[in-house]
């Protein structure tokens, strides 16, 4: 039986965090994965023994296997495909993001009235092929540009926060633009800001 959001959610964590440690940290165990996010020693234990089993006496889990049992149970391993429609200054930005390689999603094109938007290693075709394209490659995921409704939210962690509380399952959160960097300028200054980190505060703040 699959886990519902909540601790889907928890099982992602997990998997960030293992995927953060150094190379050197071979084995780990619940409690100390729960000291460093956390949650409750109880509920991680719970967590992994229904995704990995039980962990060893002493040693704790063997961190390799850990990692590919999540990944596994997560569906990182089967890669799933999706394409993006529109390709302005966002969707050209999502259609290069590689980083979403390493949460098991594929982006494999993009579709836009203008193909001549294609400036990058990943093809943009004209919307007319998105429903042949799409039935080809069987893809079922869409990133759409809507005129939905949607909220403006200027503090960039309050912004993430309010995405993490309002996520349903099944959404993907995307957080675009910023880039890579462990920083935010702001006139010239930079100031300390990497993301990984306050997702993980938020993540806490909610599980308290």
């Amino acid at each position: 039986m699959r886990a519902n959001a909540v601790v889907i959610k928890r099982l992602s964590v997990y998997l960030q965090f293992l995927r953060q440690l150094p190379p050197e940290t071979t084995a780990i165990s619940a409690t100390t994965i729960a000291k460093n996010i956390g949650y409750g020693d109880v509920q991680v234990r719970k967590d992994l023994a229904s995704v990995s089993g039980e962990g060893k006496p002493r040693t704790g889990y063997e961190v390799a296997g850990l990692k590919t049992a999540l990944e596994n149970y997560l569906g990182f391993n089967s890669p799933k495909k999706a394409v993006i429609v529109g390709a302005g200054k966002l969707g050209t930005a999502l259609l290069e993001y590689e980083e979403f390689a390493h949460w098991g999603l594929e982006i494999a094109a993009a579709f836009d009235i203008d193909e001549s938007k294609c400036t990058g290693s990943k093809p943009v075709y004209n919307i007319s092929r998105f429903k042949e394209f799409c039935e080809k490659e069987n893809i079922k995921i869409g990133i759409n540009k809507t005129d939905g409704k949607y909220v403006v939210i200027p503090d960039r962690k309050e912004a993430i926060k309010y995405c993490i509380e309002n996520a349903r399952e099944g959404d993907i959160i995307v957080l675009a633009g910023k880039g890579h960097e462990d920083y935010q300028e702001i006139k010239g200054v930079k100031y300390p800001m990497d993301e990984r980190i306050i997702i993980n505060e938020i993540l806490k703040e909610l599980n308290q």
